[in-house]
């Protein structure tokens, strides 16, 4: 089963996916646009958030379960977003959890770990949850 984390604001988004090698950190970084005003994914003159979830949703293509995070409004409207133009990654998000706004990578990989844990005890004894995250990289 693949388990996959997303993390996401306006600017940025941090995916972790949980494998029997480790834990997987992909990061995506918005292009920033000339004019910085934050618009919702409702405005249709503001491509760059529209291609930012798509690029995102594209990270997350075969995902068994997805659990999104993020601080503020851009997880719901990633959510939103999948909804409307990605129906398999929005079948694949199983919850949606409020974080602080910048959190240690360390501290949404807890999150994950602990929210799947309830969500399939059956499954907390894989090697998937006993390997850590570790700036980018993975340790045992």
């Amino acid at each position: 089963m693949n388990f996959f984390c997303l993390w996401i604001d306006h600017d940025r988004a941090f995916i972790y996916e949980f494998t029997p090698k480790g834990t997987v950190e992909t990061k995506i970084h918005r292009p920033i646009p000339i004019n910085r005003h934050h618009h919702s994914i409702k405005d249709k003159k503001h491509k760059p958030t529209i291609a930012f979830y798509s690029a995102v949703a594209e990270k997350l293509y075969g995902a068994k379960e997805i659990l999104l995070m993020g601080a503020a409004k851009a997880k719901n409207e990633f959510k939103h977003y999948c909804q409307k133009e990605k129906s398999e990654i929005a079948q694949a998000i199983v919850g949606v959890v409020t974080t602080q706004s910048h959190p240690k990578p360390s501290d949404v990989v807890a999150k994950s770990k602990k929210y799947f844990k309830q969500l399939h005890p059956e499954t907390w004894h894989s090697p998937i949850w006993k390997k850590e995250i570790i700036s980018g990289a993975t340790k045992p």
